[in-house]
C-alpha cells in the first residue's frame, strides 16, 4: 500500500507472481514433474534370465553363432 492508502499494483503483482512461481516449483517437486515413470524397466515376472535364454535359443536356431546370439538376445530382452 502506498502512503495515501491506495494499492501499489506493481508491488502487488510482483508478490503474486513470486507466490505463484514458488507454488509451481513446489508442486513440480512433490509430483516429480518431468520424470518419466511407468514406461518399462525390469520385467514384471522378474525372470529375465529365462527370457534371455529363450531369445538366445531362438537366434541359435536361426543359425547365428553363440556370441552373436547372446548379443542379440541381450538386445531383444532389454538388457
Amino acid at each position: 500500500m502506498l502512503a495515501d492508502g491506495a494499492l501499489d499494483r506493481d508491488a502487488y503483482k510482483a508478490a503474486i507472481e513470486a507466490a505463484v512461481k514458488a507454488e509451481v516449483e513446489y508442486l513440480a517437486q512433490i509430483t516429480e514433474s518431468g520424470k518419466v515413470k511407468g514406461m518399462g524397466g525390469a520385467p514384471a515376472d522378474g525372470d529375465s534370465g529365462k527370457l534371455l535364454e529363450t531369445w538366445k535359443a531362438k537366434y541359435l536356431s536361426e543359425g547365428y553363432d553363440d556370441a552373436t546370439a547372446e548379443k542379440l538376445a541381450a538386445i531383444a530382452s532389454g538388457r
